[in-house]
């Protein structure tokens, strides 16, 4: 339970910060199909449901989880999806299976005795995985935070915020606040403080809400994060408009090694007249 908690909470993580909550209808549905062919499946093949299955059941989940964590290095988004589903899918089958072998295991007054102890055991493994997830979580924004300020030993910040000595930690909180600057330092400070998740996440909310941009700012945002063709549409529509003050932005453009970027780029600053022939 405690490495379903884990893999549950990097799933949503790593699915919501790249998909809209949208999407999550099409992977409830999928988890739905899935998960009635793979019992359907299992009914018909007569599969077992002793201590070797289950231990198979594990050792194959381990296996896939493994194969999606390379997958998903690749940043591909189908990837988010088969993460998505297969979490919720291990859930649905490995868990029905465990408490089936325990029915088999032991007789009904066995049974009321120890599966009170059994299910505390999952709960507590559940709120385990998820303290482990916010310790994990924390830990690596420390490490990011060390590759912003190389000067400072941010591992030294991070046990020192975690110290069991109240005199250690609001040190080493007073050193974070002074390194960081806003909204960025209350984000920090958010997820290291001892308060309400309700406090943690209003003051973490200025640094998530997406800066004003202004049309020519957008523009140029584009240019920086598009993929090839929207870069060359936003350069036609530069030319277009005759935005003369993101001329410099394209003639940076003009060394991709993307052709069709370059040919976009190319014709763009003829129509501004601020562009060379094709040929040079």
């Amino acid at each position: 339970m405690a490495a379903h908690a884990l893999l549950e909470t990097a799933r949503d993580a790593l699915f919501l910060a790249r998909l809209p909550p949208s999407r999550l209808a099409w992977v409830y549905l999928a988890i739905a199909v899935v998960s009635l062919g793979l019992f359907v499946l299992q009914e018909r093949s007569g599969a077992r449901s002793g201590r070797a299955a289950l231990a198979t059941w594990l050792v194959g989940s381990a296996a896939v989880d493994v194969l999606l964590w390379v997958l998903i290095a690749q940043a591909v988004t189908w990837t988010l999806y088969l993460l998505y589903t297969w979490s919720s899918v291990f859930a649905s089958l490995v868990v029905v299976r465990f408490w089936t072998l325990l029915g088999d295991l032991f007789s009904i007054g066995q049974a009321k005795r120890v599966f009170a102890l059994i299910g505390a055991g999952g709960g507590a493994g559940a709120i385990g995985g998820l303290l482990l997830a916010r310790a994990l979580a924390t830990e690596r924004l420390f490490r990011l935070v060390g590759l912003l300020y190389s000067s400072e030993d941010a591992r030294s910040l991070y046990r020192g915020v975690h110290d069991a000595s109240p005199k250690v930690r609001d040190s080493s909180r007073e050193l974070l606040e002074h390194l960081l600057e806003p909204p960025l330092q209350g984000a920090v400070l958010a997820l290291v403080d001892d308060i309400a998740d309700a406090d943690r996440l209003a003051r973490a909310q200025p640094y998530y809400v997406p800066p004003k941009l202004g049309y020519l700012e957008a523009l140029n945002d584009l240019l920086d994060h598009g993929d090839a063709g929207t870069v060359g549409l936003v350069a036609y529509h530069i030319a277009e408009i005759e935005a003369v003050g993101l001329t410099p932005r394209l003639e940076r453009l003009r060394a991709s090694s993307n052709l069709t970027v370059v040919t976009a780029i190319r014709h763009a600053l003829r129509q501004m007249g601020g562009g060379t022939t094709d040929g040079q």
